[in-house]
């Protein structure tokens, strides 16, 4: 949102996956390191005063203020704040799914502690690294979901994504079989499952995904996984060598490898990450602005 003489602000899951991505210049390894510098940012972030914050955030970074350790910060929650910043995660680590269960875990801890906000983040995750990989088989994607958690809410959910899409349910109607006729809530098994499956339905349409969430929302700001999920938008069934934008923080051009798929990539000597991306998906309107922004 520009707000006066091209300078604005954006939404907290923007804030958290820029957050998230300089840090992964740094500490690209170590998911301990890279919790204590999330950490350290995020404090900073919340000093701030950002809009929208959630409440369980709010009192993670509170703590961390206190000196606890990022190890103990988090807080009893099953919200959305994990979710909204485990897309680049996932993107990043996508060759990797050790490492990057590691790194979901590191960055939920900081500010959640309940299970259910891991296993949305991982969903995330996992949604991001399946995009980036180029896959085109849904039914697989949506099978090995049920393998980001134990809980037997999410194993109904996850059997409820794989019975919607093969008959080709609206968004709103999976909303609705999931109780959410009145509208989405704040909790992570209610938001990160429909932007999940307004991804699957539309993978190649980001204004129809946002579209078709707006039918079922309560408040925008509860389409924070949705909007972390655009970070990898499109599956390889129309790749983004296709249509996408290449956008890098120094602005030199992509290796080699992003000739055959869409990636995230690292640069220790330059230190910057680039994404290839969709020119529909919001990321030209993130880079904008936030390199607009004194702070960053």
């Amino acid at each position: 949102m520009r707000l006066v003489c091209g300078r604005g602000m954006v939404s907290d899951d923007t804030d958290h996956a820029f957050l998230v991505a300089q840090v992964l210049l740094n500490s690209p390894s170590d998911a301990a390191v890279f919790q204590n510098k999330l950490a350290a940012r995020l404090r900073w972030w919340f000093l701030g005063l950002p809009a929208g914050v959630g409440l369980a955030t709010a009192r993670a970074c509170l703590k961390l203020w206190l000196g606890i350790s990022p190890k103990r910060s988090g807080v009893a929650s099953a919200g959305n704040g994990p979710a909204m910043r485990s897309a680049i995660l996932g993107a990043f680590f996508a060759g990797n799914p050790l490492q990057m269960r590691k790194f979901v875990t590191a960055s939920t801890r900081i500010t959640h502690t309940d299970p259910r906000a891991e296993t949305a983040a991982l969903a995330v995750a996992e949604a991001a690294a399946w995009a980036v990989g180029g896959q085109h088989d849904t039914h697989a994607f949506l099978h090995n979901l049920a393998a980001c958690g134990s809980d037997n809410e999410w194993l109904r959910i996850c059997r409820r994504l794989a019975e919607a899409n093969n008959t080709n349910e609206t968004v709103k109607d999976f909303a609705g079989s999931l109780g959410l006729e009145s509208g989405i809530t704040g909790y992570a098994f209610h938001t990160v499952p429909v932007a999940i499956y307004a991804w699957v339905r539309h993978p190649d349409d980001f204004r129809k995904r946002l579209s078709v969430c707006w039918t079922v929302v309560v408040t925008p700001i509860r389409q924070a996984p949705l909007w972390a999920l655009s970070l990898a938008p499109a599956s390889g069934r129309r790749g983004f060598q296709k249509s996408g934008l290449i956008i890098s923080l120094n602005g030199r051009a992509p290796p080699p490898c992003c000739a055959k798929r869409p990636c995230v990539w690292h640069n220790k000597q330059r230190k910057s990450i680039r994404w290839v991306r969709s020119p529909t998906s919001g990321l030209e309107l993130f880079s904008a602005i936030c390199f607009s922004l004194p702070w960053f």
